[in-house]
């Protein structure tokens, strides 16, 4: 898989009728955005699908654009089942899955409670985490297993095929600590940050700087195991809901957030597509196939 310099994708909900959001990625796609994600969570503002079951219908109604959650918690799944569904959807989308991987935060508080999980102090999600990366990648990977840890065991596991994508899918995972950002440097080809920071931090400018930041962080956890910072690609979702800003206003607002995150490192830029239609349809639908490729070409 060759990635584009920069790449624009669009973040999904999984609430309405299975038509409406298969005909919407469709849509996504025939625009021509690179990527198209949605949330795995058991709850997130009402109705939802289930995630992984959702990706593989989705994958089967588009054919070039790529696919993806942001992100799936392994808290929810045993990870040597969680690398077999990945090694599915690698192989029904045809080498089209990105796996979005973090450790099990829920924007609602509800995740955990309606599985009957406990609700694990952020210490003890990091450590599941750590055990769950250290299956499922090598299994990604072709390799044959046996683990024995804290949480997770499994005995000689393997998938008993290859992933179409070598040496396995790209990892994104997101998070926000610093255990977390050691991870990322050692394991992710995709760091993926997200409108955390916006609920405490109201002006825009500000969101902009913890994100420089927490980059910063992340190149120091890199060059200390000895990686090129610059092998890890940044990506960053936006919901464009307030106290964020709103990238799509016009052509020029678009234009100048992208050109900002660019001159910190941003390669991938991620969305919220809001539930009920767009708003400006016709400025959504100009950057979308006018403005898009021509950063892309400048990239």
């Amino acid at each position: 898989m060759v990635r584009p310099t920069v790449s624009f994708g669009l973040f999904t909900s999984l609430r309405g009728s299975w038509d409406e959001l298969a005909a919407r990625w469709q849509e996504l796609e025939a625009l021509g955005f690179d990527s198209a994600w949605i949330p795995d969570h058991f709850s997130f503002g009402g109705h939802i699908y289930e995630a992984w079951t959702a990706l593989a219908g989705l994958a089967s109604h588009t054919s070039r654009i790529r696919i993806g959650t942001l992100v799936t918690s392994t808290a929810f799944r045993n990870p040597a089942l969680l690398a077999k569904q990945a090694l599915t959807l690698d192989h029904l989308s045809h080498g089209r899955l990105e796996l979005g991987l973090g450790a099990g935060y829920s924007p609602e508080g509800t995740d955990h409670p309606m599985m009957g999980l406990p609700d694990w102090e952020p210490p003890e999600r990091v450590r599941r985490f750590r055990e769950a990366l250290e299956i499922v990648e090598p299994l990604l990977r072709g390799e044959t297993l046996s683990y024995s840890g804290r949480y997770y065991q499994t005995t000689e596991a393997t998938l008993g095929v290859r992933c179409v994508q070598a040496p396995r899918p790209p990892l994104t995972i997101a998070g926000y600590g610093p255990s977390m950002l050691r991870l990322v440097a050692r394991h992710a080809d995709t760091f993926n940050s997200g409108d955390l920071d916006a609920k405490q931090l109201v002006e825009p400018r500000a969101v902009f700087t913890a994100t420089r930041e927490r980059y910063a962080r992340l190149d120091g956890c890199c060059l200390k195991i000895g990686r090129d910072p610059r092998t890890l690609r940044r990506s960053i979702l936006r919901f464009c809901l307030p106290p964020t800003e709103d990238p799509w206003v016009s052509v020029d607002a678009f234009t100048e957030f992208v050109g900002r995150y660019r001159e910190i490192g941003v390669d991938e830029f991620i969305f919220g597509y809001r539930p009920g239609g767009r708003p400006r349809p016709a400025t959504f639908e100009r950057i979308a196939t006018e403005i898009i490729p021509a950063l892309r070409a400048s990239a």
